[in-house]
């Protein structure tokens, strides 16, 4: 969960995801900008999209993940019977079940390959549907309130507690369900 949570933080300040309302302002020495500040990792953890997304991602991944644990066990029961059964075992016996042990554990191998990377294209599809809503709400808040921009407080070193639109956005998404 703290990897989701990583990514999309990381996502959101490598992407340059810096929210702004079409920018309307005039060189004048009397307008003055309004800036917001959102914190999106707040926003993950309270809105509908974000927590429950992962969740229900893990849900789905349980099952394959819990197959291959089970192999897993099973590969190191292979391997502690063959350690302990080696002394007493013919040359060709004991040929045989390291071959069948080091196919197993290369198929073990090659399946857990393809669920990571199952497991990170399912976490990007989420991380970037995340994004988008988390867009969408953050320009009905910039566009209801005036803002002429709105930054993600990872960029920002210091703000007032003004300046935070995070509670408006994370209510923007609840309301977006």
């Amino acid at each position: 969960m703290k990897k989701i949570i990583s990514i999309i933080a990381i996502t959101v300040l490598l992407a340059g995801n810096v929210f702004a309302e079409e920018s309307k302002v005039v060189k004048d020495t009397n307008s003055t900008m309004k800036i917001g500040i959102v914190n999106p990792v707040s926003v993950y953890k309270e809105s509908p999209q974000g927590e429950s997304s992962i969740k229900a991602l893990q849900v789905k991944l349980k099952p394959k993940a819990d197959e291959l644990e089970k192999q897993k066990l099973v590969i190191v029961k292979k391997l502690q019977t063959l350690q302990n059964n080696a002394p007493t075992l013919t040359k060709d016996d004991l040929k045989s079940q390291h071959d069948q042990l080091i196919k197993d554990q290369n198929d073990f191998k090659t399946k857990m390959a393809a669920f990571n990377q199952s497991v990170g294209k399912q976490e990007q599809v989420v991380s970037k549907n995340f994004q988008e809503k988390l867009s969408d709400a953050v320009k009905k808040v910039a566009q209801k309130n005036n803002y002429s921009m709105i930054l993600m407080s990872q960029a920002v070193a210091y703000s007032s507690d003004t300046n935070d639109v995070t509670k408006q956005v994370t209510t923007v998404m609840k309301n977006d369900v």
